[in-house]
Parts: structure tokens; C-alpha cells; sequence
């Protein structure tokens, strides 16, 4: 996405793309779930996992 977005977002929402500081992220799109998906959702456990997947330097070959 070149530009930024018009609309808002809440619940949960994934974007994809990449960090440009600490209040940017330069974006190819996103995915915002339906509000019932966020009832079972582990955000803990996400974010151990994103942590996991970061310290390995190749995860889909290892």
C-alpha cells in the first residue's frame, strides 16, 4: 500500500510487510479478521510464537 490508510481498523488485524520505525510499518496489505475471531484468540501465544519464528534464521527449512 503506497498510501496510508483513509479508513480505521480495529479488533484484530494483520498486516504484512515491513518496520520502517517505530511508528511505521510500509505495508503490501492487511487483513482485518471478523470481530468473532478475536474471542479465542492468544495474543501471548502469537506473540511467542512471531518471537520462536525470529530466532531461527531460515524457519521454513529448519
Amino acid at each position: 500500500m503506497q498510501q496510508p490508510l483513509q479508513e480505521p481498523v480495529s479488533g484484530l488485524v494483520e498486516f504484512h510487510g515491513t518496520v520502517q520505525g517505530k511508528n511505521t510499518v510500509s505495508s503490501d496489505f492487511y487483513l482485518s479478521f471478523p470481530p468473532e475471531f478475536n474471542k479465542n484468540f492468544d495474543s501471548e501465544q502469537y506473540n511467542e510464537g512471531v518471537i520462536l519464528m525470529n530466532t531461527i534464521s531460515n524457519h521454513w527449512t529448519s
